[in-house]
């Protein structure tokens, strides 16, 4: 992992940020088909996994009330959701890659809001 964090220009740090309310749009796309096994793999109980289910009318409903439920409990960082999608598959979840390409844009934008008031 961490020679593919230094071939986009991230740190082990960049990736213990807490995702944001923001970014739930973006991060739904990167959560696969099988958003219980996500869940469950993220530590979220069977019980819960089941009434977000029941309140999510379709998928996308349900993977966005998913990372609302795990923003809520601060265990949302951009690390452990890589950890979750590698736990869900089993294997290398070419989403991860897409979540460190996110992730280096929100940090060059950040960058480029900083050197500008400087």
């Amino acid at each position: 992992m961490k020679s593919l964090l230094s071939e986009k220009g991230l740190e082990v740090a960049d990736l213990q940020v807490n995702l944001k309310e923001e970014d739930i749009e973006n991060f739904m796309g990167f959560i696969g088909k099988d958003w219980y096994t996500f869940g469950t793999s993220m530590g979220v109980e069977s019980k819960t996994m089941d009434y977000i289910k029941g309140i999510g009318k379709d998928k996308p409903g349900r993977k966005r009330k998913l990372l609302e439920y795990l923003i809520k409990l601060n265990k949302a960082r951009y690390e452990d959701i890589i950890y979750g999608l590698y736990n869900s598959t089993h294997i290398h979840d070419p989403s991860i890659n897409d979540i460190l390409e996110y992730l280096r844009s929100q940090h060059r934008q950040f960058e480029g809001i900083f050197m500008y008031y400087i």
